[in-house]
């Protein structure tokens, strides 16, 4: 709930902006919306995998796992950002069926703050649902939380003083203040349950069963 929290907060700044920047921001947010669906798909995949490890004791895996997924994700956002920033103008048009040069400008505004910090979104999808899976209460909360703080700061001091860049900025502002926080409280969580869970580097421990099997 804390999303639609933050969209809210932003809402009478962005209307008193007029109708063509409203048009222009909300064909934005919405075409770049459906994009994020990847990610948010990659980070329900991470709670299962997480938990299913984390319940067996398999640290090492968790760890792999989660690396991984940040790695393919960070990737795939770069080359979601090249195709959805060349590609605003015809998906705004095709989206609204008739926009104006004025609107496609104010919706290429947005879009670019938004595919810009997808790198960001990954971490926050990623790293949240790895870390609730991992029993971890506090820093998922305490990170949602950050966002209204974020957004409370652009709206108070930005917003009035840069205008429409700054409102696009402020979602930029909110993933940086979400994703700080679950970042850095991530690997120390880690380091301290893989001291509690000491375990063998697979891969030699499989060499040593493949040579014991070879001497039968």
């Amino acid at each position: 709930c804390v999303a639609p929290c933050g969209g809210v907060i932003i809402q009478p700044s962005l209307n008193s902006f007029g109708p063509q920047i409203v048009a222009g921001y909300t064909a934005a947010s919405q075409i770049t919306g459906v994009f994020g669906q990847i990610y948010a798909a990659m980070g329900q995949a991470m709670a299962t995998y997480v938990a299913q490890n984390y319940g067996a004791g398999l640290i090492h895996r968790v760890r792999a796992g989660v690396r991984k997924t940040i790695i393919l994700g960070v990737s795939l956002s770069l080359v979601l950002t090249t195709l959805a920033i060349l590609g605003s103008d015809f998906m705004v048009t095709l989206y609204m069926g008739h926009a104006t040069p004025e609107l496609l400008g104010y919706a290429k505004t947005n879009m670019i703050f938004i595919t810009m910090g997808w790198t960001l979104l990954v971490l926050i999808l990623v790293y949240r649902q790895a870390l609730q899976a991992l029993n971890s209460r506090v820093l998922p909360i305490f990170a949602s939380g950050m966002e209204l703080v974020m957004r409370s700061i652009a709206v108070i001091f930005l917003i009035p003083r840069f205008g429409y860049p700054a409102l696009c900025f402020s979602l930029f502002m909110a993933w940086i203040g979400t994703a700080s926080p679950l970042v850095l409280g991530y690997f120390p969580l880690m380091r301290r349950l893989e001291a509690q869970n000491p375990q063998e580097d697979p891969a030699p421990v499989a060499e040593t069963m493949m040579e014991e099997v070879s001497e039968c």
